[in-house]
């Protein structure tokens, strides 16, 4: 390439100085306008008759200062100026600047699908800058969103296990919280130790004592969004209920996620058979999307409710109905809310200082 570069040895500055200066200079102008490719070094370092040092030095130089980049087994090549290792797009959309980074990488000849894979394995390796619940069940999930927007003020993002698995680019910037018994299904490789929140249910303390106080034949109520759910606290509590005290399931669906409208059905724990989690190509279905579990529901009001000893609720039930003898039963352990506490500070603290 014949452009205009000289040096003087005999100028009080250094072949080092003049050659980059003057590099500079021709981009500057647009005499080397982006995407030039610029002679080699070897072949610059014999034209102009200095070392071979002297050139591999400025061009190094260059492009960590953002004027020309390299590519392996290529020749350097000129970019759009750069200052303060960032790019100067004062003004641009974000399709703007994806659409400049496409013709910019085409310009340099990398393929449509190197891009996309190289910036999908960029973006994966970047620090997370929001919270995702993989959800076992939709219903687990609302319930661990729930109490996670109690402890942290706000609420998490949500995506079921199945389609975490099946689409991987979900987890670009993402702090997943995984129970512990599926997080480790989601660790592909060391990295992903490091973005995900393994967390533990909460043990029934204060739901099973009040059973426990429990003297008289009295009937207990359980209510839940998670069908999954109230099979576990139903199976969990059976051994105290004795033969004298009854337990009744009640499912509740929310009608609208912005209001408090909701629906209350009973609900058999013997009629729900999720499939494996963990093999399942398909998200596990939400009680509501099973029709021969609606048949054989009955609707309830709240004021049925009343009848109840004992109304344990979840933290979702907790929020919008109203028992003189409720018992809130957690679903997170308080070892794993402070854990999701501190990793919501710190994607909080990221987001404030970007």
């Amino acid at each position: 390439m014949g452009i205009g570069l000289h040096v003087d040895k005999n100028s009080q500055l250094t072949a080092y100085e003049q050659l980059r200066e003057q590099i500079i200079f021709l981009i500057s102008t647009g005499e080397l306008p982006i995407g030039a490719e610029m002679p080699s070094v070897r072949g610059l370092a014999r034209r102009l008759g200095v070392s071979l040092n002297t050139v591999s030095k400025v061009y190094s130089g260059l492009a960590s200062g953002g004027w020309l980049v390299e590519r392996p087994g290529s020749h350097h090549r000129v970019i759009e100026r750069r200052e303060q290792a960032g790019l100067i797009f004062s003004g641009r959309s974000l399709d703007q600047l994806i659409d400049h980074t496409i013709g910019l990488a085409l310009q340099n000849g990398y393929s449509l699908q190197q891009l996309t894979d190289h910036l999908r394995n960029r973006l994966l390796e970047q620090p997370p800058d929001h919270l995702l619940v993989a959800e076992p069940e939709s219903g687990l999930g609302e319930i661990m969103r729930q109490e996670i927007r109690e402890r942290v003020g706000f609420a998490p993002e949500t995506c079921s296990l199945a389609r975490l698995q099946r689409s991987p680019s979900l987890r670009i910037g993402a702090l997943v919280i995984a129970p512990g018994y599926i997080a480790e299904n989601l660790c592909a490789s060391a990295a992903d130790r490091t973005r995900i929140v393994a967390v533990h249910y909460s043990p029934l303390k204060a739901a099973l004592d009040a059973i426990s106080d429990l003297v008289s034949p009295s009937m207990i109520g359980l209510v839940s969004v998670s069908p999954a759910g109230l099979k576990t606290v139903a199976g969990t509590v059976a051994p105290l209920l004795k033969s004298c005290h009854t337990i009744h399931l009640f499912l509740m669906t929310k009608a609208d996620t912005s209001s408090n409208g909701f629906t209350l059905r009973r609900f058999s724990a013997s009629e729900y058979k999720p499939r494996n989690i963990l093999k399942t190509a398909d998200p596990v279905p939400s009680a509501a999307a099973i029709p021969e579990m609606e048949e054989i529901r009955e609707a309830v009001s709240v004021s049925d409710l009343c009848c109840m000893d004992i109304l344990m609720l979840d933290s979702v039930a907790s929020g919008v109905i109203a028992h003189p003898h409720s018992v809130r039963y957690r679903l997170l352990s308080e070892e794993s809310l402070v854990r999701i506490e501190e990793a919501a500070r710190t994607v909080r603290k990221r987001d404030s200082t970007a």
